[in-house]
């Protein structure tokens, strides 16, 4: 039999279906190869955009019934995820914010006047801390007409910006608040702390911020965790063969370029993916706990293999300002060459912040923050394995950076002991979180008050 014609109306309809699917298969096809030509066809996201256009497009030689299906699937995907971005970017704009920029001198810096919530895990409380950034990149508010009150500006990592604090319980705050009771003068600190930031970077920031300051004392923190590993992934700075400091011509990989054009243009719904993602990747404690060795064994080898690109092929190529690790050469082989070629580097590095310093008639002190493995006998980013690590020293990178500081006489507040003595475990939060808690903040700016008060440099 021959098979019954189709009406002029059900044609229509199944052109117009068609038409659609066409329309919105190519739109979508359209945003995922432009996404793709600019980030890259690496991401989750592109590949779910692609697959998603794909799908649509099969409507086309589907029969009507099957591609009607496809269209609504597609039209209700589409509304739905609009929905959700826009809900997000409303409601949640600080919970998502991507607050750095890339910088062709600092590789990268927080952008002025934004601002950012951060959650604490479970573990540690669960409470959510607004971060705001001033007009002049600082954390807190805007900084007080000069001469109003004596300032301290102080340096240094997420330890120092303390994202995961509240204003008022961070270092810096309590510094203030410690220092003007002492002396019963006004003070202002300046919190000057940038996530992922290691020593070089300091250094760069205190040169071109110094001198318009103003400051009466700066205070730059060191943290003896990441920050030599900062020196060589970093790219700024090496030696020459006389040993002395150089700068490198150092320059942002594409890769890296990329990934911060995406954090600013990243869809908020991809975000919260990503953030849910890593929430259930640390549930399973048990399977986290097993993994310790291989996490110290990966520091290791990502800490030679760092040294091997940055000193022996001298590679000018910053490929990672963010993922910082643990220094694992530093402290389980103290006396090989990787952490030799640190700890000169780092020597080079201190002379030229003191200098700096010295030039803007600064006074300056250093403050060394124990990393969390070290200082604390157990924790939940795990322990050393001496029977593994026999060369094992906990105090190999305090103690470097505290002789440094005494050959090049620099005041210097070497948290480790206190930190032992009033039990480290206290002092640092319990979730796979390697910084400081309000309470190591607060002993902190205590020891640093008292050293500060006792040395005159205020």
């Amino acid at each position: 039999m021959r098979e019954p014609s189709r009406s002029p109306s059900s044609r229509r309809v199944t052109r117009t279906v068609r038409l659609f699917c066409i329309l919105l298969g190519a739109v979508l096809s359209s945003f995922a190869f432009a996404r793709m030509a600019r980030h890259g066809s690496g991401l989750v996201s592109n590949s779910l955009l692609a697959a998603a256009a794909a799908s649509v497009l099969t409507g086309m030689f589907a029969p009507v019934h099957l591609a009607r299906r496809f269209l609504v699937l597609g039209l209700v995907s589409a509304m739905t995820l609009l929905m959700a971005e826009v809900v997000l970017r409303t409601a949640f704009t600080a919970e998502y914010a991507y607050v750095y920029e890339a910088d062709a001198r600092l590789i990268f810096r927080l952008i002025p006047g934004t601002s950012k919530v951060f959650r604490r895990s479970p573990q540690d409380g669960g409470q959510a801390v607004t971060m705001q950034i001033n007009s002049r990149g600082y954390r807190g508010e805007e900084l007080r007409v000069p001469g109003e009150a004596r300032r301290v500006v102080v340096y240094g990592d997420s330890n120092i910006l303390a994202e995961f604090s509240e204003r008022q319980d961070t270092f810096v705050e309590r510094l203030r608040a410690g220092i003007s009771a002492t002396l019963g003068t006004p003070i202002e600190t300046i919190n000057a702390g940038t996530p992922a930031y290691g020593p070089d970077q300091v250094l760069l920031r205190m040169e071109e911020e110094l001198p318009g300051l103003q400051a009466d004392l700066v205070v730059v923190a060191v943290f003896a965790d990441n920050d030599f590993g900062d020196l060589l992934r970093n790219r700024i700075f090496s030696l020459d063969e006389a040993g002395a400091l150089r700068t490198n011509d150092y320059v942002l990989s594409d890769s890296l370029r990329r990934r911060f054009d995406l954090g600013s243009e990243m869809s908020y719904v991809v975000r919260a993916l990503r953030r849910i993602r890593e929430q259930l990747a640390r549930v399973d404690q048990e399977a986290w706990d097993e993994r310790a060795e291989q996490r110290v064994e990966g520091w290791l080898a990502a800490s030679l293999t760092e040294h091997q690109r940055a000193v022996l092929e001298r590679s000018a190529s910053v490929e990672n300002a963010f993922d910082d690790h643990y220094d694992a050469d530093m402290s389980l082989l103290p006396h090989g060459e990787s952490a030799r070629d640190k700890r000169a580097l780092m020597e080079a590095v201190l002379t030229r912040i003191k200098a700096t310093a010295a030039q803007a008639s600064v006074p300056m002190v250093l403050l060394v923050i124990p990393s969390v493995l070290d200082v604390c006998d157990q924790h939940t980013l795990g322990s050393i394995n001496t029977d593994l690590y026999p060369d094992y020293d906990r105090r190999a990178m305090t103690r470097a950076l505290a002789d440094i500081a005494e050959r090049l006489d620099i005041p210097v507040l070497d948290l480790y002991e206190p930190y032992r003595e009033r039990g480290a475990n206290s002092l640092y939060f319990r979730s796979a979180d390697n910084h400081w808690n309000d309470a190591g903040q607060s002993l902190a700016a205590e020891l640093m008050t008292a050293l500060i008060v006792e040395r005159g440099l205020l």
